[in-house]
């Protein structure tokens, strides 16, 4: 195949159209420059490679195909519902189990190396035990703040049922505190650090 020869063919033509393309209401563009033709015809003349290296090279290139969007979604989604499919397997085997399991009421989350003990006012993670009670840091810090401020709360306006747990604990500060007293704590419990 005479890849030049064709490629040259292609930009005379182009430069040069045939008759039947024109019209006699317009008339034509004139031709391009012999520069500009002039540099097209020589980015297009290259020589075929010297070397056996490059010929076999190009031989060897096989153009992947272009994946749309669509395809790589597709994809994504498909190795992240076998990854769901494998993690819940490994759920399954017993190696989690949440619920309350201790003696005074605190959930406790179990997976197999660690236990996590759960605030009993507000089911965050437990930092330790707090005045007399398993409690997270902020719960730890609302009650000593209460304490040390002797703070009267503003009447609940939910009827005091307003429910607290970590992502709205600090929306009702009276039934936060109602709260604390009523999961144990206690300012006459040892030290609440």
């Amino acid at each position: 195949m005479n890849y030049q020869g064709s490629q040259m063919k292609i930009f005379k033509s182009l430069a040069h159209p045939p008759s039947s393309f024109s019209s006699s209401s317009a008339p034509l563009p004139p031709p391009p420059p012999p520069l500009l033709l002039q540099i097209k015809t020589e980015s297009v003349k290259k020589s075929p490679p010297d070397n056996a290296e490059e010929r076999d090279a190009r031989q060897t290139f096989v153009p992947t195909p272009t994946t749309s969007a669509d395809e790589l979604i597709g994809h994504a989604l498909g190795r992240l519902v076998e990854q769901m499919d494998a993690d819940g397997a490994e759920a399954d085997d017993g190696n989690f189990q949440e619920g309350p399991s201790s003696t005074d009421g605190t959930s406790i989350s179990r997976t197999a190396n660690e236990e996590v003990l759960l605030c009993k006012v507000c089911s965050d993670k437990a930092s330790g035990f707090h005045y007399g009670i398993f409690s997270c840091e902020g719960c730890k810090g609302f009650f000593r703040r209460s304490l040390q401020n002797k703070i009267d709360y503003r009447p609940c306006t939910q009827s005091q049922k307003c429910q607290i747990v970590r992502a709205s604990r600090n929306r009702c500060q009276e039934c936060r505190w109602r709260k604390c007293i009523e999961a144990g704590m206690s300012k006459d419990s040892e030290c609440g650090n």
